[in-house]
């Protein structure tokens, strides 16, 4: 080991390039795998899991309070049952007012689901019709600790007597769960009836049929989903949302299966996409394959300037086996001093890397016994894999070509070029993914919305309805103030939902899932909305999109919607469809309530700017002046640009995370090329020596190392075809948006790899090819 630590201190390109490569490549495996782990491991401290059951209405999950017990008194499979609803409240603490996460569930909850508490009885957390709760980090945050909160009460602001709650326990925070991080306090079902009516026991028409989830724990060896005939039949006895075909279909997602599932749900219950956890799977086997690739390189590369000791050994009765060993330890000695590198460099990344997958990582609360086993052992493949080949071929030499000075010329370099050829492979195809997937992204983003907005800056409402009458009032006399609009949902938060059997044109009942907005005529103005006036049906206008009129086979302007039960809704007009939440949501039958400005309890509020003032100052005495009304409430403000981009974060997501292990990919292969074009000189330098004897210029042989590297690059591209092809189709299946193939994109990666191969060959071949032959000559 002492001769291969003066070997490396000569050598510190070579050890900084082969330590730095493989620590990079494995910082991004550590990080990836740990997450993919995660990811797979949600909620695994809950030992009945597996037993656990979310009902199932077509692609959602959700259903309402009143349905559990009717489902377990007629299936007696079903063990026992919770439910739960999701909702933000203010609250209020001393003189301390506070939006908390509230999840009203039914009093089982901790039974149910057995999460580790803090503080507080078990038995005893949900029994009174006011008691609640907390997190932890909510605990802390409110009380100072989570042992002071018990006892102590919480208020929710604004009402009045009878809405006072008291701790009586701390639950541990949410990690690597379904249950989001973002919970503050639990507090019992039936408070339902004041935060959504709809969703509360007292609604025996269970109205807002998906808006709670409803579990299930199952006995032991039963098939949840067996009798999933049998439950819709029943559904289509005594649940509204069966019988006017607004749901058609039922069943149970298990627990597992529900992370995973491309579906809805209205509590914000955490879920993730499988295509990405398979497309970080790749990747991370990608990035590490070609790291070692990397590492072979540069080894195989070195081997020349290591075969005199090698072969000295071999002169002095080291036995082939022994030079083989001897390089396989050194491997791993380097693995090893790559993976702590990585190991902190990791650690140093991780937040931005949970950010930027939307995932928990923690490197150092995942470190267990069976955890630190997976490292030894992947270390110890990974030193395998690269120290193998490298030790054959030095081992190998024999060790009287050596002293003659003949190796240089009887080896040969197709392993190197392999590899070489392969990196090239693998990183044409992650920029032609890169480079498809940025465009693809760039398209869906700017692509027609159906209205517009200029500089827009959207308030939540917490001013009340003449409050935010007088911030209107006040906001206009600002210089920088357009306008104001209120509004109840706008186009980016997709409206609110109406499901209702509506007459086509021929009598024909048909359902229609019909997304609901109400605005005002200003509101109209800031978002460009245009409605086509065909009558005067006094205020509120109401107008209902082109698709609407298309999917009931209505002439557009008809004056009236008939609905299945006999009621009529007398129509003002119609308008263009435009596109709700984002480009890649799907898409409803619009309608629109239009009416005069303040004559609404708004939701929202618009507030149109001047698109040449200076948006940070303008934000400023905005929120200053909201302040002024909002008495000390927490608010949010946001500016509209920011809620639109925020409906594209998964793929946004998705391509950040693709250009960093492109930006790896395009290192790797740099260092690997590196590695081929020091091997090649060392090889070539006889030989570059004859032909400039023999009227070779410098220019001449630099062209022939790019030639030799060019070839490289491509095989590797016609190798990287197939590769191109099935990462075009994983993107199309991933991000489901009709546009035009870019059939530039291959054409532009392999131009970047071939710009930066020869650029490099050129920087690295300078000094090789300027050298006087007769350096060369001399020793033969």
């Amino acid at each position: 080991m002492k001769t291969f630590l003066i070997f490396l201190r000569r050598n510190r390109l070579f050890s900084f390039v082969n330590v730095l490569g493989l620590g990079i490549s494995l910082t991004f495996v550590l990080l990836l795998s740990n997450m993919v782990m995660r990811q797979l491991t949600v909620d695994k401290e809950i030992e009945d899991r597996e037993r656990i059951c979310l009902l199932r209405l077509d692609d959602v999950c959700g259903g309402h309070y009143n349905i559990g017990d009717r489902l377990q008194s007629r299936y007696p499979e079903i063990e026992e049952w919770c439910a739960m609803f999701r909702n933000s409240l203010y609250m209020t603490v001393g003189d301390n007012t506070f939006e908390m996460k509230v999840n009203a569930v039914r009093k089982n909850f901790f039974d149910f689901f057995p999460y580790p508490l803090v503080a507080g009885n078990r038995e005893q957390l949900l029994l009174g019709e006011r008691n609640c709760v907390l997190t932890r980090h909510t605990a802390i945050k409110l009380f100072g600790s989570a042992e002071e909160a018990l006892g102590k009460t919480i208020v929710r602001y604004g009402m009045k007597e009878g809405h006072t709650f008291t701790v009586t326990g701390v639950v541990e925070d949410f990690d690597n769960s379904i249950f989001p991080e973002e919970t503050d306090m639990f507090i019992p079902f039936e408070y339902t009836k004041f935060m959504n009516p709809s969703v509360a026991p007292d609604d025996t028409y269970m109205s807002n049929a998906v808006g709670s989830i409803i579990f299930a724990k199952f006995n032991p060896n039963a098939d949840p989903n067996a009798k999933n005939e049998d439950m819709k039949a029943f559904f289509n006895e005594c649940w509204w949302i069966f019988q006017y075909g607004a749901a058609s279909d039922c069943g149970w997602v298990s627990m597992d299966d529900f992370y995973f599932a491309e579906m809805m749900n209205y509590c914000d219950l955490n879920q993730y996409s499988k295509k990405m956890v398979v497309l970080f799977v790749v990747i991370g086997v990608v990035i590490l394959l070609m790291a070692v690739l990397n590492y072979v390189s540069m080894s195989v590369a070195q081997a020349t300037y290591r075969a005199k000791e090698m072969a000295t050994r071999r002169l002095y009765g080291s036995s082939r086996g022994s030079i083989f060993r001897r390089i396989v330890a050194e491997t791993l000695a380097m693995t090893s001093v790559s993976f702590v590198l990585a190991f902190l460099l990791a650690l140093a990344l991780e937040p931005f890397a949970a950010d930027m997958l939307n995932a928990g990582i923690d490197l150092t609360g995942d470190l267990t016994p069976l955890t630190l086993l997976i490292y030894l052992t992947a270390i110890v493949i990974i030193s395998l894999l690269a120290g193998v080949l490298p030790a054959t071929i030095i081992s190998g030499y024999n060790p009287m070509d050596v002293v003659k000075g003949t190796f240089r010329r009887k080896t040969k370099m197709v392993w190197l070029r392999t590899l070489f050829v392969v990196q090239c492979c693998l990183a044409v195809t992650m920029l032609f993914c890169s480079i498809y997937l940025s465009k693809k992204i760039y398209d869906i983003t700017n692509a027609p919305l159906g209205y517009s907005y200029g500089d827009v800056l959207v308030y939540d409402n917490v001013l009340g309805w003449e409050g935010a009458k007088s911030f209107r009032m006040e906001a206009m006399k600002l210089p920088f103030v357009k306008d104001v609009g209120f509004s109840v949902f706008l186009p980016v938060g997709g409206g609110n939902n109406n499901t209702s059997v509506m007459m086509t044109e021929n009598g024909e009942p048909k359902t229609m899932s019909v997304q609901h907005f109400t605005l005002d005529t200003n509101s109209l103005n800031i978002y460009g909305i245009e409605v086509v006036r065909c009558r005067n049906t006094g205020w509120p206008e109401t107008y209902f999109s082109r698709r609407t009129y298309e999917d009931l086979e209505l002439p557009l302007g008809n004056d009236v919607i008939r609905m299945e039960n006999g009621y009529m809704i007398g129509i003002s007009g119609w308008f263009e469809d435009f596109v709700i939440r984002s480009q890649l949501s799907e898409q409803h039958p619009l309608r629109i309530d239009v009416c005069k400005p303040d004559s609404i309890y708004p939701w929202e509020i618009s507030v149109d700017v001047e698109s040449n003032a200076d948006a940070a100052m303008c934000r400023t005495r905005l929120d200053s002046l909201y302040a002024t009304f909002a008495n000390g409430l927490p608010f949010k403000a946001e500016w509209y640009a920011d809620k639109v981009d925020a409906g594209y974060e998964e793929v946004y997501r998705m391509n950040r995370v693709m250009a960093a292990f492109m930006f790896v990919a395009v290192l790797i292969t740099l260092l690997g090329l590196t590695a081929m074009s020091l091997y090649f000189i060392a090889q070539r330098k006889h030989d570059m020596a004859v032909r400039k004897v023999f009227g070779s210029t410098d220019r001449l042989e630099m062209l022939r190392l790019m030639r030799f590297a060019l070839s490289s690059v491509g095989v590797g591209t016609v190798l990287s075809l197939p590769l191109m092809w099935t990462g075009f189709k994983q993107i199309e299946r991933i991000v489901e948006f009709d546009t035009a193939f870019y059939w530039w994109a291959p054409l532009a990666a392999l131009a970047i790899v071939v710009l930066i191969s020869l650029v490099s060959v050129w920087v690295i071949s300078r000094k090789a090819v300027r050298e006087n032959p007769v350096v060369h000559l001399k020793t033969e």
